[in-house]
Parts: structure tokens; sequence; C-alpha cells
């Protein structure tokens, strides 16, 4: 029985760098769509009169910093899985 699955040993570096990068992509995109999630549900509590309007205010505008972190991070990884996908191109 063979297995056409790429192991951690089979890869080149270059996979190895993409396979990294994606799975980073991943991670990423999940904390971005958590938070968000977790904003509105802040929004949410604030406007049906369960949290107070200060904790609500720091509380987004945390969530908001966060999230510009996020998206600064996964355009720099979105960079970072292009740039190798160039150079293979461009070996061709």
């Amino acid at each position: 029985m063979s297995c056409d699955n790429y192991s951690t040993i089979d890869r080149t570096p270059e996979q190895e760098i993409l396979h990294q990068a994606h799975s980073y992509s991943l991670a990423i995109r999940g904390f971005i769509i958590t938070s968000v999630l977790l904003y509105l549900v802040g929004i949410g509590s604030f406007v049906a009169g369960q949290v107070p309007e200060g904790t609500i205010n720091t509380a987004s505008e945390l969530t908001l910093k966060i999230l510009f972190v996020l998206v600064k991070l996964d355009r720099q990884n979105t960079d970072r899985q292009n740039r190798p996908s160039q150079q293979f191109t461009n070996q061709d």
C-alpha cells in the first residue's frame, strides 16, 4: 500500500513554506471571524441594555485594535504565500 500524500519529510523547503503559510492564514482568519462575532455580540448586548456603556466602549476599542493587527498579519502572510509561488513560475 502506497500513499500519495506528502509527509513532512517528503516536502521541499518551498512546499513547507507554503504549507506553513497556509496553516497560519487559516488560523488568522479564524481569529478574525471570532473577533467580529464577539464584536457583534457586544453591540447586541449593549443595545439590549445588558452591558454598561463604558464596558462596551473599552471592549469594542480593544477588539477593533486586535482586528486591525490580525488583518495586517493576514496581509503579510498572503504576501509571504505569493512570494514562493512567483519564484516557482519565474524558474519555469
